[in-house]
């Protein structure tokens, strides 16, 4: 056993030996980083993840990687301000940003927020989110009221479900976190979206309770069994992307996190989504992408996009949020066919229905 000892010790003798000859790039403490955690010398690691850092203060990568080490040793004080300082010097690396679902449980047993709620609420703080309608109970009766009065006809249609050109995202079973924020988002003009605008302003719709209550109704609702995918060509591209670049928020199957805030995508409409992405890589009508979300997205090739949003439009949610084939909303035939318009928004009244968007 002690020869056992002896012989994995030698590489890291040989690297610190090499340090003392000389010094190391950032990039080679990370590789001895590395090396040290392999052979299960996290203070070592530690060690030289501290040390490329003190070379270069703004290198995301050994910020990461301690954050990962300090998760595992349930540090998570230490943890959380290693994140803290990862987000806002926005250094967060363009993919594989995976965590274990494991240490997330670790994490709310020992009472901390998980991780991917921690990172997406340092980015809400930033940005003066309020969730008041979210603490408000809702009513789903008055919730479908307005549902058929305000959203129905002209956008999302009865069902919810959106509309196959990409105009209108399927929204039946999104979260009512996600919603809310998507129309805060509006509202506060991180997005541009004129067709949304007044519906995104609590007085235009009847409050807060409004929305609390319009949210829960569309959360109510069964999913499209048969929404628009892409052309199924390249899938096992598509796979690969979304388990480098998107599981990390988003889920092992695409079914977002509401606590998170991230967006339920299995299922979505193909065309929205490549919508979407060309938006955000534009950086147009899109200012509320989250940071880490919008350096992924940079750095995939469009063949990647094209792939990615295909996997993920075939991703099924689970059969109890499906719809029956041949489902029609029954709701749609006790407010009748013809909605109500909402008071035009200052400023809004000539483009009301210009470019249609939809929520999410």
């Amino acid at each position: 056993m002690v020869r056992k000892a002896l012989l994995l010790s030698i590489p890291l003798l040989l690297l610190a030996a090499c340090q003392i000859g000389g010094a190391h790039s950032p990039k080679d403490l990370v590789g001895m980083a590395r090396q040290a955690s392999q052979e299960k010398n996290d203070a070592q690691a530690e060690e030289y993840y501290k040390q490329a850092l003190e070379l270069q203060p703004d290198y995301g990568v050994p910020l990461y990687n301690l954050s990962l080490l300090y998760h595992r040793q349930k540090r998570f004080r230490e943890e959380e301000a290693v994140l803290t300082r990862l987000f806002e010097s926005d250094m967060f690396p363009a993919g594989n940003l995976q965590i274990d679902n494991e240490l997330e449980r670790d994490r709310r047993k020992a009472g901390k927020t998980p991780m991917r709620e921690f990172v997406m609420q340092r980015w809400m703080n930033r940005g003066g989110y309020d969730d008041k309608a979210l603490r408000l109970g809702p009513d789903l009766n008055r919730g479908r009221e307005i549902y058929f009065r305000l959203c129905s006809e002209k956008c999302h249609q009865p069902n919810a479900w959106g509309s196959a050109d990409g105009q209108y995202p399927q929204i039946a079973g999104q979260y009512r976190t996600v919603q809310i924020k998507q129309l805060q988002d509006i509202r506060m003009k991180n997005r541009d979206n004129p067709t949304m605008f007044r519906f995104a302003l609590p007085d235009q719709v009847g409050g807060e309770q409004a929305l609390s209550d319009v949210s829960a109704y569309i959360a109510s609702l069964p999913m499209n069994p048969d929404n628009m995918t892409g052309d199924g060509t390249d899938l096992d591209r598509g796979a690969a992307v979304y388990r480098d670049y998107c599981r990390f928020c988003h889920g092992a199957h695409a079914e977002g996190d509401e606590r998170s805030y991230y967006p339920r995508i299995q299922g979505q409409n193909y065309q929205y989504m490549l919508r979407q992405f060309q938006w955000m890589r534009e950086g147009v009508k899109r200012r509320n992408v989250h940071p880490l979300k919008l350096k992924q997205i940079k750095a995939l090739e469009e063949k990647d996009i094209l792939a990615v949003l295909d996997y993920v439009s075939r991703i099924k949610p689970p059969s109890v949020l499906l719809a029956a084939p041949g489902w029609v909303n029954p709701d749609q035939n006790s407010h009748g066919p013809n909605a109500i318009p909402a008071p035009a928004a200052p400023g809004q009244e000539d483009n009301l229905l210009g470019e249609g968007e939809g929520l999410l």
